[in-house]
């Protein structure tokens, strides 16, 4: 039984450009900011430097959720992993 009222985040950490993976976001109806290292939570999807992450030919970022609860969540979801697909972004070991 899935829990509508249940809520989740998600941080998703990947190799690439923040301004496509942005784009692509809002090219979807997300509201994706770019913000500095922090950790407070957002009603919006932000895109955050993540010094933990290497890689070449991109920055080490983070994409982080606000909070998500429900189908509409699954969906913002499903959206956002599209949006960083269609911004090329990669992962690696360091992800």
């Amino acid at each position: 039984m899935f829990n509508e009222h249940r809520t989740f985040g998600v941080e998703i950490e990947f190799v690439g450009n923040d301004n496509r993976v942005s784009d692509e976001m809002s090219a979807r109806g997300l509201d994706c900011r770019r913000e500095s290292y922090n950790h407070i939570t957002r009603t919006w999807w932000k895109i955050v430097y993540d010094s933990s992450v290497s890689g070449h030919g991109g920055d080490g970022l983070e994409l982080v959720s606000p909070p998500l609860a429900g189908i509409n969540g699954m969906i913002q979801l499903k959206l956002a992993c599209e949006a960083l697909e269609a911004a090329g972004v990669r992962i690696n070991r360091s992800c």
